[in-house]
């Protein structure tokens, strides 16, 4: 048979083609190599410093919105704090009307009528403030390190309060739990003289416990102002949603 010109020709097997490689091209002269060196080095800082301000964006968002829901967190635990301060003086009336009337009573004890008949602390013989103390915010600003990226002012700021805030937590659970045993009054009950002075120790208790809530309330009035929150205002909120401030502003003087 004729061989056919136009034929195609076999192709060579992918192991017999050579790979092409660009050699580089070689340096003349110190300033050949210099400028190499620049230009590489340039790319290299141009590459680390977008990485920085991608990484200074990712930052700069995240705090903001830490700071943010840390303000909003501590608007909310300023007004329970000037709570404190605003019904002091009428849960220490409430205590020191039940231990006179402890300290006067016989044996068959008269119920006392609630504190309050509204709010979460309706039926208690002792209105007091039951309060959340959020943390949340916090916590996770915490965990995901955005305080590292506060300022050293602001970051003390924020830990001052929120010590405050925790310390407030654990008090007023306390409080809680005696305000619990002292509903005992509200019952006809008969006391003998080892209950009643197990009673009036928990009044002095929580007497104790209603003044430390106040002062350190009182204590961090000025820090509220150094992040932009008023207590004035604050107290004005108070004033017209707090059921315990309600109670305290109908009972007798």
């Amino acid at each position: 048979m004729t061989d056919n010109p136009t034929q195609a020709q076999p192709q060579p097997a992918p192991e017999n083609l050579k790979m092409e490689i660009h050699k580089p091209k070689p340096v003349h002269s110190w300033r050949e190599f210099l400028t190499e060196i620049g230009t590489i080095t340039l790319g290299v800082l141009i590459a680390l410093a977008a990485e920085q301000a991608v990484e200074w964006l990712h930052w700069q968002d995240k705090t903001a919105y830490a700071t943010e829901q840390i303000r909003f967190e501590l608007a909310t635990d300023m007004n329970y704090f000037v709570e404190r301060v605003m019904v002091e003086d009428c849960i220490q009336r409430r205590l020191d009307d039940l231990e006179q009337k402890l300290l006067s009573s016989g044996e068959k004890w008269t119920p006392v009528a609630p504190a309050s008949t509204i709010g979460i602390q309706a039926g208690d013989v002792v209105a007091q403030p039951s309060r959340n103390w959020s943390a949340i915010a916090w916590t996770a600003a915490v965990a995901d390190t955005s305080v590292s990226h506060f300022s050293r002012d602001r970051l003390t700021l924020y830990a001052r309060l929120y010590g405050q805030i925790d310390a407030m937590r654990r008090l007023n659970e306390f409080e809680s739990e005696n305000v619990v045993r002292l509903n005992l009054l509200s019952k006809p009950v008969i006391l003998s003289s080892d209950k009643k002075n197990d009673l009036i120790g928990i009044i002095e208790a929580e007497r104790t416990i209603n003044h430390r809530m106040a002062r350190s309330a009182a204590q961090v009035q000025e820090a509220w102002k150094k992040i932009g929150l008023d207590p004035a205002q604050a107290r004005a909120y108070i004033a017209k949603i707090s059921t315990t401030y309600a109670a305290c502003q109908a009972a007798p003087r």
